[in-house]
C-alpha cells in the first residue's frame, strides 16, 4: 500500500517539505490488534530499527496494542493516522516502543489516539546525535491526542533537529502526561507551530522535563500553550543552565493547584501571550522574564504575567511591556512575587505606554530591588491597592527622555502600602522627566530606613486623597514647579492625622523653582460643613519657610501655615449649590 509520508520540519519561519515513497511495513490487524504478529503487517513481518510503518490510512478505524514487560518494538519512523480518523494505539504493561526516525500521531488524520500505560511503559524516537528525530502529536491532523499516563514516560533527545512537535499545522492536538510517576523528557519543545488550540497538559503529578528551547505559537500558529495542573513542568539545561522559552499569538503558559511546580530559566511573551500561576501553585525562574518584550515598537502587546493567590520566585528582571502598550504584571488574591535582587520594569521605552503593575488585595505582596514605572515611556503605572503590598528600596517614576517621559504614575489606593526598604529607600522621578504623579488615595507610603524620601522632578505631583492617607517618610523634595494636590473628603469627614509625615531633624522639605497647591473638587465637602486638613507635618523640623508660590483653592479656602505643618481650611458654603451641565 502506498502513502504520503509527510516529513515536516517545523523549524524557524517555514514549513519543510513533503515526501512521497511507500512503508516498509503497512498495518492490516488482519489476525487481531496485537502489534507484535507477524500477521497484522504487510508485508507479514514486525517491523524493525530498519523499517518504516504506517498505520491508519483508511477510513475504517484501525486499532493496535503493544503490551507486556519484554515487549520491545521498533521501527525507523512514520505516521500513525494518514487518513480518516479514530485510529488508535496502546502501549501498555511495560512494553516499550522506539523509533529511530520521524514519528508522528495524527500525520493526516483527525481524533487519532496513543495511549501509554503503566509503569515501565514507553515511547520515544533515538538518534545518534548526529541527525535529528522528531515526534509529532498532530502533524497535520487536527484532535489526535498523544497520552501519557499511570507511570510510563516519553523521550525525544538532544541532538540537531531533534524535537517534539505538538500542533503542526493541525488544531486541537494534545500531549498530556497524567499521573503520579509520568514523566515526558523532551529537548527542544514547540506547541502551535502550525494550527490552533494545541497544547501539552501536565495533570495529576506528570512531570514534563525540558532540556532545550521551548515555544508556543511559532509561525501561523495561534492559541495554543502549555497547561500545567498539579504537575510539574521544568524547564533548565541538565548543567543548570537557563532554557529559553518564547510564547507569541495568544499562547498561554499556566500553573494551577496546590501541588502544581515551575522551575524554568528565561520567559518571554509576546502578541497577546500570557503566564499564569493560580491557585497555590508554586514556580521558580532563573533568568530574564518579558512580557511584550521583542523590540517591535508601537504595536499593542496585550501581554500579562498573572499571579493569583500563588507564588513566583523571581531569579531575575521582570518586564512588561517595555517597546509596546497594554502589558500588564498583575498579582491580586494574596498572590506573591519575591524578586529581592533583581528588578520590576513597566513600559521602559520610548513607545510604551498604558502598561501596568498592579497589586490588588489583601495578602497580596511584591518585592524588588527597584520598581521602575515607565523608564522613556508614558502613560504608564504601578498600583497597589486593596490592601496589597509593594517592598522595594527603589520606586522609580520615569528616568529617560523628557519629551517622552510624560504622566507615569504610582497609585496607592484603598488599604494599599509600599514600604521603602533599606536605609534610603525612596520614590523618585527624575530631572529630565515630567508630569510624574505619585497618587494616594486611603493607602500608605513609609519608610524603614533612616533617608527616606520622595523625589519629584518638573510639574510632577503628589496627590493626597481619602481621609485614610498616610505618607511617612523622612523628607520630600519637589523640584521645578511640582505641586501638591489634595481631594478634600466629600462628606467633610475630619482626618485626625497629617497626610505627609516627614522626620527629618533639619531641611524636611526642599522646594526650587516653585510649588503649587490645588484644592480640587472640593464643593462637596463646602457643601457638607467643610474642615481643617493637615497637608504636610514635620514634628521635628521647621516647615515656616516652606510656602506656596501659585495657588488654586475654592472660595474661601485658605493655606494655614504653623511651625510645624501645613494646612489647608475648607469652609462650609451655605445656600443651594446649582450644577449646570
Amino acid at each position: 500500500m502506498r502513502k504520503m509520508f509527510k516529513s515536516a520540519i517545523c523549524a524557524g519561519a517555514s514549513l519543510l517539505a513533503v515526501g512521497v515513497y511507500a512503508a516498509d511495513r503497512s498495518w492490516t490487524g488482519a489476525l487481531s490488534s496485537d502489534g507484535m504478529l507477524d500477521g497484522n503487517w504487510n508485508p507479514a513481518s514486525v517491523p524493525t530499527k530498519d523499517t518504516s510503518i504506517a498505520v491508519g490510512e483508511t477510513a475504517t478505524p484501525v486499532s493496535m496494542t503493544l503490551s507486556g514487560s519484554g515487549t520491545l518494538f521498533e521501527f525507523k519512523g512514520g505516521d500513525f493516522g494518514n487518513a480518516g480518523s479514530g485510529h488508535s494505539v496502546t502501549i501498555s504493561g511495560g512494553a516499550k516502543a522506539l523509533s529511530y526516525a520521524n514519528f508522528s500521531v495524527g500525520g493526516w488524520a483527525n481524533d487519532c489516539t496513543v495511549t501509554v500505560d503503566g509503569a515501565g511503559s514507553e515511547l520515544g524516537v533515538i538518534s545518534d546525535l548526529s541527525s535529528g528525530v522528531r515526534m509529532y502529536a498532530g502533524s497535520s491532523g487536527s484532535n489526535n491526542l498523544l497520552l501519557f499516563q499511570n507511570g510510563s514516560s516519553g523521550h525525544v533527545p538532544i541532538g540537531a533537529w531533534s524535537f517534539l512537535c505538538v500542533g503542526n499545522g493541525g488544531s486541537f492536538n494534545k500531549l498530556q502526561i497524567d499521573g503520579s510517576g509520568t514523566a515526558f523528557y523532551a529537548a527542544d519543545t514547540r506547541v502551535g507551530n502550525g494550527g490552533s488550540t494545541n497544547a501539552i497538559v501536565v495533570t495529576g503529578g506528570g512531570a514534563f522535563y525540558a532540556t532545550n528551547s521551548v515555544s508556543a505559537g511559532n509561525n501561523t500558529g495561534w492559541g495554543s500553550g502549555i497547561f500545567v495542573t498539579n504537575g510539574v513542568f521544568e524547564a533548565m539545561k541538565p548543567n543548570g543552565a537557563r532554557v529559553d522559552m518564547t510564547f507569541i499569538r495568544g499562547s498561554r503558559f499556566v500553573f494551577s493547584g496546590p501541588s502544581a511546580r515551575g522551575l524554568i530559566g528565561g520567559f518571554t511573551a509576546k502578541t497577546d501571550s500570557s503566564m499564569e500561576i493560580l491557585d497555590g501553585a508554586v514556580v521558580t525562574n532563573y533568568a530574564q522574564m518579558s512580557f511584550s518584550h521583542d523590540g517591535t515598537v508601537g504595536v499593542n502587546g496585550n501581554c500579562w504575567l498573572l499571579v493569583s493567590n500563588a507564588t513566583l520566585n523571581a531569579g531575575y528582571n521582570i518586564n512588561a511591556g517595555n517597546f509596546v502598550d497594554n502589558s500588564k504584571i498583575i498579582v491580586m488574591d494574596g498572590g506573591k512575587i519575591y524578586n529581592p535582587t533583581m528588578f520590576f520594569d513597566i513600559g521602559s521605552f520610548a513607545a510604551a505606554h498604558d502598561n501596568e503593575m498592579i497589586i490588588d488585595g489583601v495578602g497580596s505582596f511584591a518585592s524588588c530591588a527597584r520598581w521602575r514605572i515607565g523608564g522613556q515611556g508614558y502613560c504608564n503605572r504601578g498600583i497597589v491597592r486593596n490592601g496589597g503590598e509593594m517592598s522595594s528600596p527603589a520606586v522609580q517614576i520615569s528616568n529617560g527622555n523628557v519629551v517622552t517621559c510624560v504622566s507615569n504614575a504610582v497609585e496607592v489606593l484603598d488599604g494599599g502600602k509600599i514600604t521603602l526598604t533599606g536605609w534610603n529607600g525612596s520614590i523618585t522621578s527624575y530631572a529630565n522627566t515630567s508630569n510624574s504623579i505619585v497618587r494616594v488615595k486611603n493607602g500608605t507610603i513609609t519608610g524603614s530606613g533612616t533617608s527616606n524620601k520622595i523625589t519629584l522632578y518638573n510639574e510632577s505631583v503628589l496627590r493626597l486623597e481619602g481621609t485614610t492617607t498616610k505618607i511617612k517618610v523622612t523628607s520630600l523634595e519637589l523640584k521645578n514647579n511640582c505641586a501638591i494636590e489634595f481631594v478634600p473628603p466629600p462628606d467633610a469627614a475630619s482626618v485626625d492625622e497629617p497626610y505627609v509625615t516627614l522626620s527629618a531633624s533639619s531641611n524636611p522639605v526642599l522646594v526650587e523653582n516653585g510649588l503649587v497647591l490645588r484644592v480640587v473638587d472640593a464643593r462637596s465637602c463646602q457643601k457638607n460643613g467643610g474642615g481643617m486638613y493637615t497637608l504636610v507635618s514635620s514634628p521635628n523640623a521647621s516647615l515656616s519657610g516652606i510656602v506656596f508660590s501659585d495657588s488654586s483653592l475654592p472660595e474661601g479656602a485658605k493655606v494655614i501655615y504653623e511651625e510645624h505643618a501645613i494646612k489647608v481650611k475648607i469652609p462650609r458654603i451655605n445656600g443651594t449649590v446649582v450644577i449646570i451641565r
